[in-house]
């Protein structure tokens, strides 16, 4: 579906948020584990009367860019049939790989089976890659991200206290990266697919060599494949290890569905590890929007 959708602006609010490889590779216990879109009332004017469905090739002139090359971005977006202007859903934020393309990113993480129509889906499109060096404050990436959550919210019914990033490669380094440059400010929870990170420049880390992050720490996912030869399980195993230090997780785990997943015990907020065996560097097809899904909609 192709329609078109009238996304359009200009915008400069910036919140500050931050990924390698092709996009073709492709429950902790909470009080929401249906993942049903929010109940309370939606006051965007006009929200009813949005086009419904995957809207390909929508368009976003950003403001306050470093490079004026980085001023026109692009996206997909995917609107529930069920969004009729009365109530809130999620937002998920899809993060492609290096190389790849927000369409890409669709295929790889079908969010849209997973979700089964209770959440608004947004595929953006990066300049090849999504700049994980740039500071927050310059880095053009972070503005685009920034303002297509503001923008999406000004014309659709989205629940701006669930919003949540799920990236795969360099997408999954992005993710982690905004996780920890924002956090909670902008995020509810991330996922991130074959990725590493989060990582910090002079300065950022304390005596122990532990990262500090700018941002207050969010729940997170973090799966990875076992026979990963692209970014190596150690990688994933480190955002592992951040984000269960930062959230003061035990040792112990238990189950989280799909298997092989386990949460861990004792967190501040949740953190879900996803190994699985004889996958090389992609999105697992049998799990991965699954685990992302039921994960978030747990949140």
């Amino acid at each position: 579906m192709t329609r078109s959708f009238a996304v359009l602006g200009s915008a400069a609010w910036v919140v500050g948020l931050l990924a390698c490889g092709d996009d073709e590779a492709m429950t902790p216990s909470s009080s929401s584990s249906s993942g049903a879109p929010e109940t309370r009332g939606c006051t965007v004017v006009g929200a009813a009367a949005a086009p419904k469905g995957y809207l390909a090739g929508q368009k976003l002139v950003v403001g306050d860019v470093k490079n004026p090359a980085h001023a026109n971005r692009a996206y997909d977006v995917f609107v529930p049939e069920s969004h009729d202007g009365d109530r809130t859903f999620p937002l998920v934020i899809a993060l492609h790989g290096d190389g790849g393309n927000g369409a890409g990113m669709r295929r790889a993480l079908d969010l849209e089976s997973a979700s089964s129509g209770r959440a608004i889906l947004v595929f953006p499109n990066a300049f090849g890659g999504w700049d994980l060096e740039s500071p927050v404050g310059e880095n053009d990436d972070v503005t685009f991200m920034s303002a297509l959550v503001e923008t999406l919210a000004k014309n659709l019914c989205v629940d701006r206290a669930r919003v949540f990033a799920a990236g795969y490669s360099n997408g999954g380094y992005f993710a982690n990266q905004l996780g920890c440059k924002v956090g909670a400010s902008l995020l509810r929870g991330i996922a991130s697919h074959a990725g590493g990170g989060p990582y910090g420049g002079d300065g950022e880390y304390d005596d122990q060599g532990n990262l500090v992050c700018a941002g207050t720490p969010v729940p997170a996912l973090i799966s990875h494949g076992i026979a990963d030869d692209n970014v190596v399980l150690s990688e994933g195993q480190k955002a592992r290890a951040h984000w269960t230090r930062v959230n003061g997780c035990g040792a112990a785990t238990k189950p989280f569905a799909p298997s092989p997943c386990v949460a861990y015990d004792g967190c501040a907020k949740p953190v879900v590890s996803c190994e699985i065996p004889s996958l090389g560097h992609a999105v697992w097809p049998e799990g991965g929007a699954k685990a992302t899904w039921a994960f978030f909609s747990s949140l």
